[in-house]
């Protein structure tokens, strides 16, 4: 797999941490960058399947659906009306 380089511009305060960070961890700013944009990309992706999920499911059920569910509604209406 190819390594690209890149550079990218952050604040002092988050800079320092980072820093503290990779010590505490015994790695580089590079693995560290990887790792926490993989992560971001994953609950990205995540995020966007989720919405795609709610959209789908959101719909009202399908003519086939409802009248199922309306027979399963009577029969549950119908046990437990019924007298032991």
């Amino acid at each position: 797999m190819a390594i690209i380089k890149t550079a990218v511009s952050i604040q002092e305060p988050l800079f320092t941490q980072i820093e503290n960070l990779v010590k505490e961890q015994k790695t580089t700013r590079s693995a560290l960058f990887s790792k926490a944009l993989k992560e971001f990309l994953q609950r990205y992706q995540n995020k966007k399947m989720l919405v795609k999920l709610n959209t789908v499911y959101k719909d009202k059920p399908s003519n086939e659906e409802s009248e199922i569910l309306n027979k399963m509604k009577r029969k549950q209406r119908h046990v437990v009306n019924e007298k032991w």
